[in-house]
């Protein structure tokens, strides 16, 4: 049995103690779990051990995005997400033509395929369009905005247990009518990209969708007289919501508006990581647009924003910062509130017996310096 000995954060509770992990799974977590005489015993001192984080949207990274519909990106983005942390990502595609979608499934099913340590990392696909408002489209393509179509749906079932969440904009032609499809075949709608009101906002809630993407940003703002889909979802208790904590898609007051409203088990913290996070300041180029990273902010030539450059662990630390949302809340956003958000509870997201073996330890800094996944160790820095 590997034993990480530290300072437990489940994060339902914090603790100092040890957990326990064989054959991929912990198997014991305890503050005086015993050890035997074939153990192996990490002993971080009073650093904080985390279940792993699990970010629910994630483009791409380190020059590399899921839409280039190849196993070598999907590695790499996995490899550049286990060092911040991340043990389950769900790799999200932007509007694109279908057989460019269809190119990624396949690549994510011939990486899960491979003998690559950091496969389990990807849980799936998160498809963010083209079912979206073109008045909302952000950084997405306009070109490939498109209703619900046939072809769209009959995509969706090629390659269900792939496709695990599908944004959508409720009010493009056949965009609810999918919602309720999709929620009927288990994979999980979420608004986004959407110029949706109040009304039709609490119609699809009612419906059953319970998420919305990157909370505030590519929809209308909070008015008095519009309250529109954001008040909406952070009125209604079930509704889990995105959130983008860098600071600058949404400011640090209303960061906190939303953990107050809707509590760190509706809060998940995403990157909305493209291909330029994680490089030097400068311009690049993402399938034809041309991307400026300057100060760990990526805008298209517009000043568009265009997607995240953070980590989780960045973001965790930002909550941290700014000095209103505890630290166990913050490790809640970015590991049990996701698993919860997608139906992987039971397997992901804390630290519990039966639960993947998948763990981070942070520093007093925060900052990552050891991340296992299924068990085995895939990071560790010169300081852990």
């Amino acid at each position: 049995m590997h034993i990480l000995q530290g300072r437990i954060l489940t994060p339902f509770q914090e603790f100092a103690g040890r957990v326990g992990v064989e054959n991929g799974l912990i198997v014991a977590v305890g503050e005086d779990l015993p050890v035997g005489p074939e153990d192996r015993v990490d002993d971080f001192g009073d650093n904080y051990i985390c279940p792993g984080f699990f970010d629910l949207h994630v483009h791409g990274g380190k020059g590399f995005e899921v839409l280039d519909g190849e196993v070598r990106a999907l590695e790499e983005i996995a490899a550049h997400l286990v060092r911040h942390g991340v043990t389950a990502f769900l790799g999200t595609t932007m509007a694109a033509p279908y057989q460019g979608i269809r190119r990624a499934a396949e690549a994510v099913k011939a990486f899960w395929q491979s003998d690559s340590v950091f496969a389990p990392a990807l849980i799936g696909l998160h498809l963010e369009g083209p079912c979206l408002n073109a008045r909302q489209a952000g950084a997405q393509p306009p070109e490939y905005l498109c209703g619900a179509d046939q072809e769209f749906y009959r995509l969706i079932l090629e390659y269900l247990g792939v496709i695990k969440t599908v944004t959508l904009a409720p009010e493009v032609t056949g965009g609810l009518a999918l919602a309720y499809k999709l929620k009927e075949l288990g994979v999980y709608p979420s608004l986004g990209h959407t110029g949706a009101s109040a009304d039709l906002a609490r119609e699809a809630f009612a419906g059953g969708v319970q998420r919305v993407t990157h909370l505030f940003n590519a929809m209308p703002g909070i008015h008095h007289r519009e309250p529109g889909l954001a008040v909406e979802a952070l009125l209604n208790e079930d509704v889990f919501v995105e959130l983008i904590a860098d600071g600058v898609h949404v400011a640090p007051r209303m960061v906190e508006m939303v953990w107050r409203l809707k509590g760190a088990k509706r809060v998940c913290l995403v990157s909305d990581a493209v291909r330029p996070a994680g490089l030097p300041d400068g311009e690049y180029t993402c399938r034809r647009q041309v991307m400026t990273v300057q100060d760990q902010q990526i805008r298209l030539v517009d000043g568009t924003l265009a997607g995240g450059y953070l980590t989780l662990a960045e973001a965790v630390r930002n909550l941290v910062a700014w000095g209103k949302i505890p630290l166990r809340e913050g490790v809640e956003m970015v590991t049990a509130t996701p698993a919860r958000a997608v139906g992987l509870a039971d397997s992901l997201g804390s630290l519990a017996p039966g639960r993947r073996g998948d763990l981070v330890v942070l520093d007093h800094n925060l900052q990552v310096v050891f991340t296992m996944l299924c068990g085995k160790v895939v990071f560790r820095s010169s300081d852990a």
